[in-house]
């Protein structure tokens, strides 16, 4: 739950003037669609523990990572692809929450302040550029791997956004 396979697409695409949503036997996400939720909603919190569950196992990653014994090369892969799986999912709760929390320790207690959303995409950017510079053309597992490719997708979308908020003069904050 919370995560592409359940639950997120509810909390993406609800509500909008693109949605129209139908009763169901369960009701399940629903709220979402009838912009009757708050934080405590099952589908809010689902996504949250998603994301952060997530960014969780990428610090793991990188905190572990120079211990094994594998050629440099390699550990620098997992590194770009653990830091653009991070992006990826503050980049979802940047677009669905705004500023949030950043975490990068593996152990952390959960206690961080919540960061500004210029903070949280400068450092979804800082991930993405590290990414970017250091994956290979193809990932690691071919066709299911985040790539070069997938970086610069990432980062073209985020800086169109921050360029239609100058254009069009909204969330000044976003764009110095």
């Amino acid at each position: 739950r919370g995560s592409y396979g359940q639950g997120l697409l509810y909390v993406m695409n609800g509500p909008s003037d693109d949605i129209v949503a139908a009763t169901s036997s369960s009701d399940e996400g629903l709220e979402m669609y009838w912009a009757n939720y708050i934080e405590s909603t099952r589908c809010v919190r689902d996504v949250w523990k998603v994301m952060y569950t997530g960014i969780n196992r990428c610090n793991t990653i990188l905190h572990y990572v120079d211990f094994p014994q594998m050629s440099d090369e390699t550990k620098v892969q997992y590194k770009a692809e653990a830091r653009f799986c991070r992006a990826f999912f503050y980049y979802h709760l940047a677009w669905l929450f705004g500023g949030v929390p950043i975490v990068t320790e593996y152990d952390s207690a959960g206690d961080e302040p919540r960061s500004s959303l210029e903070q949280v995409y400068s450092f979804i950017l800082d991930d993405l550029d590290y990414a970017y510079q250091n994956l290979e053309t193809t990932g690691i597992l071919q066709t299911s791997s985040a790539n070069k490719y997938t970086a610069a997708a990432y980062i073209a979308r985020i800086c169109n956004y921050l360029a239609a908020c100058g254009h069009n003069k909204v969330g000044a904050d976003l764009v110095a």
